[in-house]
């Protein structure tokens, strides 16, 4: 494994990985992550502010041909390490779409990225592209039974 590789593996987390947590919609399921985070020690007071805010002006639900997912971020002065969070739904959850504000997406997994540094924010991105275009992956995601098959996916992703 390269340098690269295993800085994009350091960013999943099997302590990250949240299984059809009981939310309703983005914010509830923002808030239960940010608190989360904050715990840990990941993130800044201020980041659940920041990355609703974000998330309003600038949406990150995403169609796709295999699944829809989101990819909400927020400016790296709230976060404090690198780590994407994956989070598996109950139910689609409503997300405006990234392309056209106007159009709601039915999200099925969100991976909120946190990243400390602007330049490291495409690697992240494109390693989550990789990975939703990825249909054997996508489905063992979506039809995982618990947290720890999950977290393991995530390791092999």
């Amino acid at each position: 494994m390269n340098n690269e590789q295993e800085i994009i593996q350091n960013l999943f987390d099997s302590d990250l990985v949240f299984y059809k947590p009981k939310v309703e919609n983005y914010n509830e399921l923002f808030t239960m992550i940010s608190k989360e985070l904050l715990k840990r020690s990941l993130v800044k007071e201020g980041f659940l502010d920041s990355i609703l805010l974000r998330e309003k002006n600038y949406p990150t639900g995403i169609t796709s041909e295999i699944v829809n997912f989101a990819i909400p971020h927020t400016s790296p002065e709230y976060v404090l390490e690198n780590k994407i969070c994956t989070i598996i739904l109950e139910k689609p959850m409503k997300f405006q779409n990234m392309v056209d504000k106007s159009l709601d997406v039915e999200v099925e997994i969100v991976f909120m990225i946190l990243i400390t540094d602007g330049n490291k924010h495409v690697k992240a991105l494109s390693k989550v592209m990789e990975l939703v275009r990825d249909r054997k992956y996508v489905n063992q995601l979506l039809n995982s039974s618990s947290k720890k098959n999950l977290a393991i996916l995530n390791n092999m992703g």
